[in-house]
Formats: C-alpha cells, structure tokens, sequence
C-alpha cells in the first residue's frame, strides 16, 4: 500500500507541475524532476531509496534505450551519411577539445571531463523535433540533417555510458580490471548481437504472423528488459543492452506501426518516473554554493555545446544553416540525465556534476524554446558579424569539400581506403586518450616511480601515434592518387593536400600533448602559486597554442581550396 501512495503521489505532483510550468513554456522533463525533488529530498513523502520507484526508473531507462536504438537504422545513416558525419566528427572534436582546456584551467579530473563530454555532444532529438514542427520544418532537408545529427550523437552517449564501470576503475588505477570490463564489453555485446541477429527476427517474425499484439509488446518488452538485465549481470550499464536489443528489432520491416505506437505510450509512462527519480536521487544540496556551482557547470556544458555544432556545422552546410542548427540543437538530451546518474552511482563524479545534470536539461530546453522563436533575426545578426573575408573562406570550404566529401565517400575504390585510414586514426584516439586517463591518475600517487611512470607513458604514445601516421601513409597517398586520376588536377595539390593531413595529424597530437603537459604544469604551479594564478596561466598558454594554430591552418587551407577552386566548383556542379 506504501507503494501504492507513493506511486500516486509522484503522477499526482508530475501532472500538476508539468501543468503550472507549461505556462511558462517550460518543457514537462522539467517539471518531472522539480516533482522529484518535492516529493523526496524537500519532503520526505517518498523515500528515496524505495526499490518500487527505482525498479520503475530502470523499466523507463530501459525503453528509452531502446526507442533511441529503434531510430538507429544503418540505411538512414547510409543516405544521409557524408555531411552528417563530417558535422558529427567535428562536433565531437570541437567538444573534447574545448572541454579539456576548461578542465586542464580549472584543474578537473579526466574522468570528470569525460562525462562533461558525453554530456555537451548530445542534443535531444524529441525536442529539437518539436521546435522544428512548431516552425513547420519537418519537410525541410535541415529537419532530416539534425535529426541524423541527433542519432549520431545518441549512438556516442551510449558508447560512453557502456564504458563508464571501466573509466571508473582505471580511475583508481586499476588498469588490469578496467581492461577486464572492457574486455566483458565487447564480448557481451557481441554475444547480445549474435543471438539477437540470427534468432530474434524470427521469434518476432513468428509472433507477428500467428500471435496477437498484446503478446508482440510483451515479448518486446521482455526482450528490452532482459537484455537490460543481462548486461547489469555482466557489469555493464543497464542501458546497453536495450539499445542493443532497438537496433536489432529496427531491422525487421515486418514490425506493425501500431506496436510501436503503443510502446512509446508505454516508454512515456515509464520515462515520467525514471526522470521523477533523478529528482528522487539528488543528494541534499547543502546550501546556495552547490546551486551556483550546478549552475556554472551547466552554463559552461551549453556554451561548449553551442559553439562546437555551430561551428562544425558552418563547414558542414554553411554559415546561415549553421547558425540555425546551433539554435535547434542547443537541448540537451534527457539522455544526460542517465549519463549523471551512472557516473555518480559508480564513482566518476561528484554531486555538483550529478546535480548539474539536471539543471543542464532543463536551462538549455528553456533557452531553446525562447531562441528559436527569433530564428530568423539572431540568424541574419549573427551572419552580419562575421567578417566578410571569414564568411567568403567558410563558405568556399563548405561547397568545395562538402562536393569532394561526397564524391570520395560514395566511390566503391575510395571506401576500403577511407576504413583503413579511419581504423588507424581511431586506433590511435583510443590509445592517446587511456594514455591521458593514466597521466591524470599517475600524479595523485605518492611514489618515486611517477616521473618513470609518466616517462614511459609519453614514450608509448608518441612512438604509437608517429607509427599509426607512418601505417596511414599508404592509404592517404592511395588517395591522393585516386583523386588526381578522377579529378585531373594538378600535381601540386595532391602534395599540398597530403601535406596538409600531415600537419592536422601533427597538430592534433600537439594539443593532446600540450593539454597533458598543461595539466601537469598545472599541478606544479598550484604548489607555489595561488589557484587563480596558475588557472590564468595555464589559460594563457593553451589560447596562445589555438590562436597559432588558427593562424597556420587559415593560412594552409585556403591555399589549398584556391588550387582546388577550378576542379572542385566543376565537381559541385555536375
């Protein structure tokens, strides 16, 4: 009967909060955590802990994971891939790497900023989706572009959430368990996978010919839930396996619509209680320091994000539809709400970050919603304050490598070498950041070794990343040939554009580097200068580094684009 009372009371106080904030056109994700925290922390009507509510947030967790693996259909990203995943790609670079230096400035943890990452690169899809329908753009190629933006973005948050246990334990320098989990991971998904590809569709297929729908939903629910459960028992995030499960079940087209209708009603339900318990589980904000400090994190976490997708999606589509997807994509996904909670329940965060979550959810969907109503008018001013040689540069680089994107993705000769060069430049991300994981760990311990430890360390990953740039050697210079034959251009911008892969390569590495070395330097000075002081410090190096970089890359890319002009402006035309 407790139960009971307290389930009532949540839908009762969900219902009249989402009614009270509608009229300030407040999303209701807003008023679902503001009914949490009343009924629980404020009040003390619910428990907290009540194991009734967490199951039900865990049902909710698990079908929101799996309506986003539902929408996951590899013919959707295929057809709108080339510009989507150059916008996605840069998006996330933008992202990490403005999130490290604010990190390595204020003296952050790695793991900390890793969370802040998956927390910045993830745009709600559902309330994009509505701001776009209240301004009649759902048939618009924009509309297709960010709701695949939107997918992309959702497929690296539940990357990031599967490996948070191992972040957790190489946090407290348990680098072999960490390797374990990891190891746990890909096995489990793959196993999840096998099963779920070869005897799922046909178990689905079965129910959809001879059963009826009430059983479709139960054993899709059954399905959602026990793969959730599987990978919890295994050590994994609970909202792996759902995800993993949607992306299988997307695969059938024999699915009725109507099955999935009903499932989103029940998702929904569900989801109002898994966001009612984030506001459950807030940990007691001691006072008005912790609110602000909530609030500064979330301010900073929305800055980040709305510089990264404008600016990755100017060279995309260009300056105007760029600063129109940097309006629609400033929401936070809900999705960040499940990445504070199981960062905080293993241990990578603190509850200014978990608390920061929430506050995150709700600002950037407020703001949003105010933006967008203006459009049009902070659209054209933002564009009027571009200089006009910036403006011309953006967007002969947007038409002129958007155009060669396209053509090299879609060419059968191009692709086996585009995975090649894509594997190794992956091979050496994942390497150069568990490096940088382990470097920000190696300092917190009180040992003679540390210095050899942080030594051998660097040594690794230099000798690893300057022979992942000599393996992709091949593949790049493939390409260059490939274009020259296709393209008939001349030989020179081969070289200029293999020179120019070169030193990205090498610029890159210098900033992981360089934010390592910060971060360490940073360390030293705190220990003899005050806090402020070594901040602005390490500030002052790290904007000198991107203002050189900004620099030496203008200059080499547009001459670059001024040798392609004639070949590539052919190309875009045809």
């Amino acid at each position: 009967m407790e139960e009971l009372s307290s389930f009532a009371a949540i839908i009762f106080l969900a219902s009249i909060s989402a009614l009270i904030l509608r009229r300030f056109r407040i999303a209701p994700v807003a008023a679902y955590i503001i009914a949490g925290l009343v009924v629980g922390p404020m009040l003390g009507i619910v428990n907290p802990d009540s194991r009734s509510v967490e199951f039900l947030s865990e049902i909710g967790i698990a079908l929101m994971s799996f309506q986003i693996g539902l929408s996951v259909r590899s013919e959707f990203l295929m057809s709108h891939g080339p510009r989507m995943l150059l916008i996605l790609a840069l998006e996330l670079m933008f992202v990490v790497f403005i999130s490290s230096a604010i990190g390595v400035v204020v003296g952050m943890p790695m793991v900390f900023t890793f969370v802040i990452i998956l927390i910045a690169v993830n745009s709600s899809t559902m309330i994009a989706f509505k701001l776009l329908e209240g301004k009649g753009m759902t048939r618009s190629s924009l509309f297709t572009l960010i709701v695949g933006l939107g997918i992309g973005e959702d497929i690296i948050a539940m990357v990031g959430i599967s490996l948070m246990p191992a972040l957790a334990t190489l946090g407290r320098f348990m680098v072999g368990e960490a390797f374990s989990i990891v190891g746990n991971t890909i096995a489990v998904v793959l196993v999840m996978l096998v099963f779920g590809l070869q005897i799922l569709p046909r178990v689905i297929r079965y129910v959809i010919r001879y059963g009826d729908m009430e059983t479709l939903l139960l054993i899709i629910l059954a399905v959602a839930l026990g793969y959730g459960l599987i990978g919890g028992y295994m050590g994994l995030s609970f909202a792996l396996g759902p995800f993993l499960a949607g992306m299988i079940i997307s695969r059938i087209e024999e699915m009725p619509p109507l099955a999935m209708e009903r499932l989103t009603s029940l998702r929904d339900l569900f989801a109002i209680i898994f966001f009612v318990s984030i506001g459950l589980s807030m940990p007691y904000i001691e006072g008005v320091s912790v609110i602000l400090i909530g609030l500064g994190l979330a301010a900073a976490i929305i800055m980040v994000k709305a510089v990264s997708i404008t600016f990755a999606s100017w060279i995309g589509v260009g300056m105007k539809d760029g600063f129109r997807i940097g309006l629609y994509m400033i929401p936070i996904s809900e999705l960040a709400l499940i990445v504070g909670r199981e960062a905080y329940k293993v241990g990578l965060v603190d509850q200014n970050l978990f608390i920061s979550s929430a506050f995150v959810v709700l600002i950037s969907v407020s703001l949003a919603s105010m933006l967008v109503e203006k459009d049009e008018k902070i659209v054209e001013r933002g564009v009027s304050l571009v200089p006009d040689a910036v403006r011309n540069f953006m967007e002969s680089l947007t038409a002129n490598v958007g155009a060669l994107l396209e053509k090299v993705v879609v060419s059968k000769e191009c692709q086996p070498m585009l995975m090649s060069l894509g594997k190794k430049l992956v091979s050496m991300v994942a390497v150069l950041t568990l490096g940088s994981i382990i470097l920000q760990n190696s300092m917190t311990i009180n040992s003679d070794l540390v210095t050899f430890i942080e030594i051998m360390v660097v040594s690794v990953l230099m000798a690893f990343s300057f022979t992942m740039i000599l393996m992709s050697r091949k593949d790049v210079e493939r390409l260059i040939v490939w274009y020259l034959r296709s393209f008939r251009v001349k030989k020179s911008v081969g070289g200029l554009i293999k020179n120019s892969f070169y030193m990205l390569m090498f610029l890159f590495l210098g900033a992981v580097f360089l934010l390592n070395a910060t971060s360490i330097l940073r360390g030293i000075l705190s220990k003899y200068l005050e806090a402020g002081i070594a901040a602005a410090t390490i500030f002052l190096i790290i904007a000198t580094f991107t203002v050189f970089v900004i620099y030496l890359l203008y200059g080499r890319i547009r001459v670059v684009l001024e040798s392609m002009e004639a070949s590539l402006g052919a190309l875009s035309r045809d």
